[in-house]
């Protein structure tokens, strides 16, 4: 299991306050060692076995289903799309993947507020990066949310990157959410409370 590159400078603050503390309280180093290996434990980047398909829409991250709506559609189309709204927990991985594999025709970025990622008011008022990802056959519109812990948000793509399904495209630190809007033609394969994995879980099939 690896670590995502972001938790690098948290643990090399964390080692370094614990040898700095060590001569004046031994019970100080023991815990920044202790954090240390908790900011270890969260940006933990576990391997994942990604079984690809065209048609599938899978989980972009770790958590669990907290809500599946009916959202507005993209340009002139009549019948709405699906939301999956994923919540992440501090005890999840973070790392966030793309659910299809595809082109990247957009990424809207808009600062806000650390409102919990779970609420309902936090997709309106929180930090969030929108992107839209246009596949072989759909597109869809996955948006990163900042939560009460999550201070930050951090995508390694732009637009016009393609994406593989399953290749990490970013991450949001310590507790956030993930929403994915899907077309109608996709039927939602998820529920709300299930637990999801990142690159493994299929939220969703094409079904023209």
């Amino acid at each position: 299991m690896s670590i995502a590159k972001e938790s690098h400078s948290f643990i090399l603050v964390c080692l370094v306050s614990a040898l700095v503390t060590f001569k004046i309280s031994i019970w100080a180093s023991v815990c920044f060692i202790l954090t240390g290996i908790l900011v270890a434990c969260f940006f933990r980047d576990p391997k994942r076995t990604i079984v690809t398909s065209e048609k599938a829409v899978l989980s972009p991250a770790d958590g669990r289903v907290i809500q599946i709506d009916p959202v507005a559609s993209e340009g002139c189309q009549d019948k709405p799309w699906t939301r999956v709204w994923i919540f992440l927990s501090i005890l999840d991985v973070h790392i966030n993947r793309s659910p299809i594999a595809g082109q990247i025709e957009n990424i809207k970025y808009t600062p806000g507020k650390f409102l919990l990622a779970c609420k309902k008011e936090a997709l309106a008022s929180n930090e969030n990066n929108l992107i839209h990802i246009r596949g072989k056959y759909f597109s869809i519109r996955v948006r990163q949310i900042a939560g009460k812990l999550a201070r930050k948000i951090v995508c390694y793509c732009g637009k016009g990157d393609r994406l593989v399904q399953g290749q990490k495209f970013g991450l949001i630190q310590f507790g956030s959410g993930v929403q994915v809007d899907m077309p109608s033609s996709v039927k939602i394969q998820a529920a709300v409370g299930q637990r999801v994995k990142g690159g493994v879980t299929i939220l969703g099939i094409f079904e023209p």
